[in-house]
């Protein structure tokens, strides 16, 4: 049979690349882990039951015969399927006890180490044995022999998956042991450097500030007992802020007031004075006009011969009070 079919014992593909192991008279190709695993206990093909030790199988083009084993007579019996079960059963226990392992390490992974490894090695090693034992169970029937195989094959890529689980875990804690390592020998490189340069060249470091002294907390006095505390009535805010508005208001409503009365008396004693001056002129103009009349009637009547009416009337007044005087 060519490769990429699927081997009858492990049930997984059998890959182009790989050299797979041929039975010499069935042509069934196995893999050769598995055929190996199984030829310890016996010598027969698992499918045809053929002695591989006459027929022999091809590996690589080459044809090998394996030695001659039998199982013995015990194993033939009825109690070849138990121990067959109770293996399976100590197969699936260790992959527990595996499974836990790697959950520890995976919480801590300085405590990984290579026994976790070997342990799935191992294990792997049984279930390989165990699914070419199978085979050679005389008197099991069909159902059972497929059931176990297909639990066998589950197993397997459990099984590699831890494998490949632990060897991330191993390279990892490597690779922080080899960065731990590197760090060592730089802080060395580094102190042998500092000492290696005089004290001279050395950059001095600036001393620290001085702390500014603490200032101890302001004591606190409580009231005495005596005395009451007379709660102070606050105005709200409100109230505050529209007096604190209307007050510059007011002060500013004075002053205009101040200024509009200034400006209306300094208008009142300007008209007076006014008043007074053009009365003052008028009467100064009528006290003119009348001299002037007065002294042109004394010159017409100069001119003419003629007493003024004033100075008749004096006359006549003064010739009256003699007339009467006599009298």
């Amino acid at each position: 049979m060519a490769a990429g079919s699927s081997c009858p014992i492990c049930r997984e593909a059998i890959l182009s690349e790989s050299f797979p192991t041929v039975c010499g008279k069935c042509h069934q190709a196995l893999h050769e882990e598995c055929l190996q695993t199984g030829l310890v206990t016996d010598s027969r093909c698992p499918l045809c039951r053929t002695d591989l030790a006459s027929a022999g199988y091809s590996l690589r083009g080459e044809v090998h015969h394996p030695e001659r084993r039998r199982l013995s007579e015990q194993m033939r019996t009825a109690a070849f399927p138990t121990a067959l079960f109770q293996e399976l059963h100590e197969v699936v226990a260790g992959i527990n006890v595996l499974h836990d392992q790697v959950q520890r390490h995976v919480r801590n992974p300085a405590l990984i180490a290579g026994d976790v490894v070997h342990s799935a090695a191992v294990l792997t090693r049984r279930a390989r044995a165990l699914a070419a034992q199978v085979f050679s169970v005389p008197g099991l029937p069909q159902e059972v022999m497929d059931r176990l195989q297909q639990i066998l094959a589950d197993l397997w890529p459990i099984l590699e998956r831890i494998v490949g689980i632990v060897d991330t875990l191993l390279v990892e804690s490597r690779a922080r042991d080899q960065l731990a390592e590197l760090d060592a020998r730089l802080r060395a490189a580094r102190d042998s450097a500092r000492s290696a340069v005089p004290r001279s060249r050395q950059p001095r470091r600036s001393a620290p500030a001085p702390a500014a002294p603490r200032r101890p907390p302001p004591v606190r006095r409580r009231p005495a007992a005596a005395t009451r505390a007379v709660p102070v009535r606050k105005r709200p805010a409100a109230s505050i802020s529209a007096a604190k508005r209307t007050k510059p208001v007011k002060a500013v409503q004075l002053k205009q007031t101040r200024k509009i009365t200034a400006a209306a008396g300094s208008k009142r004693a300007a008209a007076k004075t006014t008043s007074r001056s053009r009365v003052a002129k008028t009467t100064s103009r009528s006290r003119v006009a009348t001299s002037g009349k007065r002294a042109g009637q004394k010159v017409a009547a100069c001119s003419s011969g003629k007493r003024p009416a004033a100075a008749s009337r004096k006359v006549s007044a003064s010739s009256g009070t003699t007339v009467r005087k006599k009298r």
